[in-house]
């Protein structure tokens, strides 16, 4: 992923939060499977590609971030940590 930038934006997060912080990790990331069915907003390949970031921050441990900005932040953090196709780490 790194070198090829995010799909989803932090406009994407936030509806994510809309209605409250979640409760847990699953409920996050169910709340992001379903973006990707809403009408207007988020499609498929965002809300898969956050709902992937999701789980990678969940995998670290440590709790949700507390708002959307810091949560977008945390999941740019860890998606950019992935080398891109052709790409090998040092």
């Amino acid at each position: 992923m790194a070198n090829q930038g995010l799909v989803f934006e932090v406009a994407d997060v936030e509806e994510l939060y809309r209605g409250g912080k979640p409760s847990s990790w699953e409920e996050m990331i169910r709340r992001a499977e379903k973006a990707g069915g809403r009408r207007r907003g988020v499609s498929g390949p965002e809300a898969r590609e956050m709902a992937y970031a999701l789980r990678l921050l969940h995998e670290r441990g440590g709790s949700i971030p507390g708002t959307a900005r810091e949560c977008y932040l945390q999941m740019y953090e860890v998606l950019e940590g992935i080398p891109g196709p052709g790409v090998y780490p040092a």
